[in-house]
């Protein structure tokens, strides 16, 4: 009996240490399952296509996502004509087009996605509006042109423009006057200051400073310190940086996405950055069309550097009736040909990565750099003696006017120094007066420049006189061969049309329409009997006008349609001497942006892909 009990008492020791064992284990395996990394979700990859293209301005990202990851919006329209908000919810097959509102730029979202913020810069208005409907607010008045904004978390917003008088801009949410937060320093090769991030907390912005030669590829994304009012320069080589929430920062660089990894605490980057996403389409201006929600949604427009402005273009000649002629001149990134009075030599604005003006001989069959400059230099405007060509340069801290012979010999002149930017659009037949569009606090507006007398006496003095002013947006002036009339495009009622005026007297004899829905760049025959523009579209129109005793025109009609480049406001074709050809400007088949379509890829799950390409560590 004793020993049974001695063998009872033994079994349920050995059951305790059983189940002790097996409560120690299962503790084992819960602590282990929840210190388990949880396996990374799939990122999941589709397309977004618009039924009508997407507007960037060769300017803006208009493209961006809610924080919380449900809502797409971006800008779509013409180039220089209508341009609509869309926003497209992602579970939701179609986007929903935002009513009445037709100027529109940059795009933000405040932190809980209830807001949309954007510009308005047809009336230099920052505006903000409920995502699910309603008015839009007006918040401030800006100068310049918008060049980013960021919703904080203690409801404030900062914004920037490329008004070179001011850097970062902070002001409340809710409306009030902007206070300057940063400054431009020409001294250290600063031109501007742009695409403003806020940190998460709100105690710093990542920014990017723009350099004064004005390329993408010198940019440098830094970071100010709220509290102590401290810059610290970041990354070189770099733009439109945003912090995410896995601890790293993300930026635009030479047609790519990079990331590398962040301390917040002490704002500094960690490592090397690493290439995250290729082909991503970048801007002249270091815009980077890409945006990355709280919840891990990455969304961006596929291209590559520049692709709007700097994607590879050929040159034709093309008859009244569409029959092209190939120009046997080098792909390049083309924005302006401007052929010289002789018409044996083209001058052309070439936007690559040196951003310089070129001159094509036809007979020789040759492209020749022309300028040499750091500074970007484009659109060109022969005198009429051929000798020379003026050009805007952005040598300094504004883009104003040089000139230079045109056989290359000598060096460039300055010709202005304003603190406007300034951009030669036409000159008149006597090569005394330079049409400029001139830019002052946001508006676009045309000036003239008398270019009779000394020049070189007066080199960099040059003072430009007033022409057309009006709270419109005006561009590409074009002065009549007979030096009598003025024509040029506004967006005055609401949609870009093409106008005349008398010319040097603009407010003597009215103004007078000369599309009729809408229009664009426009150029004169030499006879000054016709007037040629492009339609909303591309498509290239003639209108028959009398100058003489009084101006008159008749109706336009179609000539011929084509995937020509017309993303620049100036004009960006030229018309032949017997106005029998025209020199287009031809978009290859990867650099058309105004297609029947544009496409926008969406990644989910896109931080746990990121987490794998630059771990924390």
């Amino acid at each position: 009996m004793r020993e049974t009990r001695w063998s009872k008492k033994k079994v349920i020791a050995v059951g305790a240490l059983a189940l002790s064992a097996a409560v120690a284990l299962s503790a084992v395996a819960t602590w282990a399952w929840m210190h388990t990394t949880p396996a990374l979700r799939r990122p999941v990859r589709f397309s977004v296509v618009s039924a009508q293209p997407f507007v960037s301005n060769a300017f803006f990202n208009n493209l961006a996502v809610s924080p919380d990851g449900t809502r797409l919006v971006y800008v779509a329209g013409s180039p220089g004509g209508e341009q609509q908000l869309m926003v497209r919810a992602l579970d939701q097959l179609d986007p929903v087009p935002v009513r009445g509102i037709t100027s529109i730029g940059l795009p933000f979202f405040s932190p809980d996605s209830r807001w949309l913020g954007f510009f308005a810069p047809s009336s230099n208005e920052l505006k903000k509006m409920p995502i699910d409907g309603g008015p839009p607010l007006t918040l401030s008045r800006f100068q310049g042109t918008p060049r980013g904004a960021s919703w904080g978390e203690d409801d404030t917003i900062i914004f920037a423009t490329n008004d070179t008088a001011t850097g970062l801009l902070k002001m409340p949410a809710g409306g009030g006057e902007p206070v300057m937060l940063t400054r431009p320093d020409p001294a250290r090769g600063e031109a501007d200051h742009y695409f403003p991030s806020i940190l998460p907390g709100g105690r710093a912005v990542l920014f990017t400073i723009v350099p004064a030669s004005g390329l993408a590829d010198n940019a440098q994304i830094a970071v100010f310190d709220l509290k102590t009012r401290q810059t610290k320069t970041l990354i070189r080589g770099g733009s439109q940086a945003l912090y995410v929430d896995t601890g790293h920062v993300v930026y635009a660089a030479a047609g790519t996405l990079r990331a590398v990894r962040f301390d917040l605490e002490h704002l500094n980057v960690v490592g090397d950055p690493v290439p995250v996403v290729d082909q991503v389409r970048t801007l002249g201006t270091g815009a980077g069309l890409f945006s990355v929600s709280r919840t891990g949604t990455l969304v961006f427009v596929p291209g590559g550097f520049d692709a709007f402005v700097g994607a590879a273009r050929s040159l034709v000649w093309v008859d009244r009736q569409g029959h092209e002629e190939p120009v046997p001149a080098p792909l390049r990134s083309y924005v302006m040909p401007r052929l010289s009075p002789d018409e044996q030599q083209l001058a052309l604005d070439v936007r690559d990565q040196e951003n310089d003006i070129w001159i094509y001989d036809f007979k020789r069959k040759t492209l020749r750099k022309l300028t040499f400059n750091a500074g970007a230099d484009a659109w060109p405007v022969w005198t009429p003696d051929g000798q020379h060509i003026i050009f805007a340069s952005a040598r300094g801290a504004q883009i104003n006017l040089f000139w230079q012979r045109s056989d290359g010999s000598g060096t460039a002149e300055r010709l202005t120094s304003s603190a406007n930017s300034q951009n030669p659009h036409s000159i008149s037949p006597d090569g005394k007066t330079l049409i400029v569009q001139e830019i002052n606090n946001g508006s676009a507006d045309l000036t003239m420049l008398a270019l009779d007398g000394a020049i070189g006496a007066r080199a960099g003095k040059l003072e430009t006189q007033p022409l057309i002013h009006t709270p419109a947006q005006e561009s590409a002036g074009e002065i009549s061969p007979d030096g009598h009339w003025l024509a040029y495009y506004s967006n005055s009622s609401g949609r870009a049309e093409v106008y005349v005026r008398a010319f040097p007297n603009v407010d003597s004899g009215g103004q007078y329409l000369i599309s009729t829905n809408g229009g664009t760049r426009p150029a004169w025959a030499k006879s000054s009997r016709e007037l040629f523009y492009l339609d909303l579209n591309g498509a290239m129109m003639s209108v028959p006008v009398q100058t003489t005793p009084t101006f008159s025109a008749g109706n336009p009609v179609k000539l011929f349609a084509g995937r020509w480049f017309m993303n620049q406001t100036a004009r960006t074709y030229e018309v032949s001497r017997d106005g029998q050809r025209f020199l287009m400007i031809k978009e290859t088949a990867d650099g058309d942006q105004r297609g029947p379509l544009m496409t926008m890829t969406v990644v989910v799950n896109w931080l746990d892909e990121l987490k794998q390409k630059v771990p924390i560590k």
